[in-house]
């Protein structure tokens, strides 16, 4: 397997989040996002999101359906997800777990942003629309404000 072709944590995480919302069939990138930012407390940026959506499909992961934008997991990705969740209740350790199983690159500190290895772009994501459903999920998302007067 080539380095470009092996797979990062920031895949995984948004396999985690992607098996989170389409379990009961393919769903929108605005849902990923969310569930990507209740596991990791962050929303994931553009090159995350494309090249996942890259190295995911050709590892048979996921599916992407264009006009709209749906995503699906494979029939492997939720015997993976599936597993994972069964022995880890948080969906954070169920992530870490997953990159151990998929031998997936793990996070280093001090990674540069944007990442070089997530340079791949999915024909079925633009970035315009990547940032029209991030700043629609934000516009959605209660910001926390510490308790006082």
């Amino acid at each position: 397997m080539t380095e470009e072709a092996k797979l990062r944590w920031s895949d995984v995480w948004f396999l985690t989040a992607l098996g989170r919302c389409a379990a009961a069939g393919p769903c929108a990138l605005s849902e990923v996002i969310a569930a990507a930012d209740a596991i990791d407390h962050s929303v994931m940026n553009f090159e995350e999101v494309s090249s996942a959506m890259v190295r995911l499909e050709r590892h048979g992961l996921i599916t992407v359906d264009a006009a709209p934008l749906r995503l699906g997991c494979t029939d492997k990705a939720r015997a993976l997800l599936a597993s994972a969740q069964d022995a880890h209740a948080d969906p954070l350790e169920a992530c870490r777990a997953l990159e151990k199983a998929l031998g997936a690159r793990p996070w280093m500190p001090g990674e540069p942003l944007p990442h070089p290895d997530n340079s791949p772009r999915h024909p079925a994501l633009a970035e315009e629309d990547y940032r029209r459903e991030v700043a629609a999920h934000l516009a959605r998302v209660t910001p926390w404000r510490p308790p006082g007067p």
